[in-house]
């Protein structure tokens, strides 16, 4: 439920499962932030981490958990969870 409508979550749920590692990477980001989030778990010793994805150049995005940098990911891979987080959020 998402500001008390039901949605479904399939597309969002795909693009999240669709994130992979092209390589990983220490490299601070001086790009735009594309997306960001922060995932809450069942665990005591990790309840939540905020993942936030940089724009590199046109084919990568650097991938920062809390802050710290840790790998390059497909810049198409993450335009299209901004996409599924458009359409959940806008009704688009």
């Amino acid at each position: 439920m998402y500001q008390d409508e039901e949605f479904d979550i399939q597309d969002l749920q795909n693009a999240l499962c669709a994130l992979s590692v092209s390589e990983f990477t220490e490299e601070t980001p001086d790009g735009q932030e594309e997306v960001s989030m922060t995932v809450h778990l069942d665990n005591a010793e990790f309840p939540t981490f905020t993942v936030t994805l940089y724009r590199y150049d046109g084919i990568n995005c650097i991938a920062v958990v809390d802050g710290t940098p840790v790998a390059f990911v497909s810049r198409s891979q993450t335009v299209n969870l901004i996409e599924a987080v458009n359409e959940l959020t806008l009704g688009q």
